[in-house]
């Protein structure tokens, strides 16, 4: 009781910068698989999101070009709502070390490795999807390159039986860390792909100042010698670190 009081004190005292506050607040949502449903199917989803207010989605990019994809998320920046895009590294890679099904490990789908993404493939994929939707005029809100990569369940660089550590920047550059240099050498790769997509974008041409990020990763907690679910993983800060320290761009 005590702190709504002082939320409603403050309300009743600050009235206009409560209000600006309110109507600069961006509504987003994560939603998944509506670029391949009937047109139908995403007029209504769409419309819903209108009726709730959402301004942004978050939708990953389909593995090759998909008309009913690029018509969902036309449709939706015609209708006032943008869409970052998670961009998959992988994308045109060579799936060389893919990871099948392994559930006791996380892995409730094949599962790609980092290690595998080719700079080349990803180059002729991306451009294409981006040309694609540039076509239509739809203008996306951010590049999000990948999703939580920084464990077992999206990233095959980590091997299924390991010994559940959280790693550390110290791990990851660290040559005679036999669980760290793997996952490191993907991390490298991925560097290559984030340059890639810096590149393509620069060259757009409704695109030249949307942001890239980070693929969301997973908060696994502090480096030390046991994760929350016993599964290897790399730190949020480290692996943001190592990025940024082994960087180009």
């Amino acid at each position: 009781m005590r702190m709504f009081r002082v939320l409603a004190a403050i309300c009743l005292l600050f009235p206009p910068a409560v209000q600006a506050a309110q109507d600069k607040v961006i509504v987003g949502v994560n939603i998944r698989g509506y670029g391949g449903v009937n047109e139908p199917q995403q007029d209504a989803k769409i419309a819903q999101l209108q009726g709730y207010g959402v301004k942004t989605i978050r939708e990953g990019f389909p593995s090759a070009l998909d008309e009913r994809f690029n018509r969902f998320i036309t449709t939706a920046y015609t209708h006032g709502i943008g869409t970052v895009a998670i961009i998959y590294p992988t994308l045109g890679g060579t799936q060389k070390h893919t990871s099948g099904i392994d559930v006791a490990a996380g892995r409730r789908w094949r599962t790609p490795a980092l290690v595998d993404a080719d700079p080349n493939g990803f180059r002729r994929q991306f451009t294409a999807q981006l040309t694609a939707l540039e076509d239509a005029g739809a203008k996306l809100t951010a590049f999000e390159i990948g999703n939580e990569f920084n464990m077992v369940g999206y990233n095959a660089d980590f091997p299924a039986q390991n010994s559940g550590r959280v790693l550390g920047l110290d791990d990851l550059n660290n040559p005679n860390d036999r669980e760290a240099r793997q996952i490191a050498a993907g991390y490298l790769q991925y560097i290559k792909i984030m340059a890639v997509v810096k590149d393509v974008r620069d060259h757009s041409r409704l695109n030249k100042t949307t942001p890239i990020i980070t693929g969301g990763l997973a908060n696994v907690g502090l480096p030390g010698p046991k994760s929350f679910d016993n599964q290897l993983a790399t730190g949020v800060a480290d692996t943001i670190t190592f990025l940024r320290q082994h960087s180009t761009v």
